[in-house]
């Protein structure tokens, strides 16, 4: 297993989005080495968006996966499968994340060492100093704080080291059977 990142997108008719979306991820600066592209049976043009999006990621391994299943957590099952690196973000088609997103993931990965198994993001409006993106940041924290055994950031922001998400047996149906 190498020490990089993989970033695993599971998408369903995401045409509208996935093209900005890969854009961010391929602008990394802590530069992913694979994504996982995971097409949960779109009937959409998403899978041609995605490819146009990426033809250009050169130096990012991508690997394209279809999961007939309905269900993001098939898809993301499907998609762990294909990690091979220290560490896997887990995106959302949706979403554009900041170039520094994996960059500030690995720094609280190394200052917390082995032990900080995952790294969980909260979405913060602009802008970011203001009284509302405090407020949600206070929030955020102190909900974690007394709820720590539940997971308190939406799906578009999940890091983890592999090996911790795989021994604690991944996505699957039988932990989180509501998706």
């Amino acid at each position: 297993m190498d020490t990089g990142w993989t970033i695993v997108v599971p998408f369903f008719n995401e045409e509208r989005f996935i093209g900005a979306t890969l854009r961010s991820l391929a602008a990394q600066t802590l530069r992913p080495r694979r994504i996982v592209l995971v097409d949960n049976a779109s009937n959409d043009a998403s899978v041609a968006v995605a490819h146009d999006a990426l033809a250009s990621a050169f130096d990012v391994e991508v690997v394209w996966q279809h999961e007939p299943r309905p269900g993001q957590v098939h898809a993301l099952a499907c998609g762990l499968s294909a990690v091979n690196s220290a560490f896997v973000a887990i995106c959302d088609a949706d979403t554009i994340y900041p170039p520094h997103y994996l960059q500030a993931a690995q720094r609280v990965f190394d200052r917390g060492g082995p032990v900080v198994v995952a790294v969980l993001a909260a979405g913060i409006a602009a802008p970011v100093h203001g009284l509302r993106a405090r407020l949600k940041r206070l929030k955020t924290l102190l909900v974690g704080r007394l709820l720590a055994a539940q997971c308190h950031a939406g799906g578009y922001g999940h890091c983890f080291r592999t090996v911790a998400l795989r021994d604690a047996g991944g996505y699957g149906a039988h932990h989180w059977p509501f998706v």
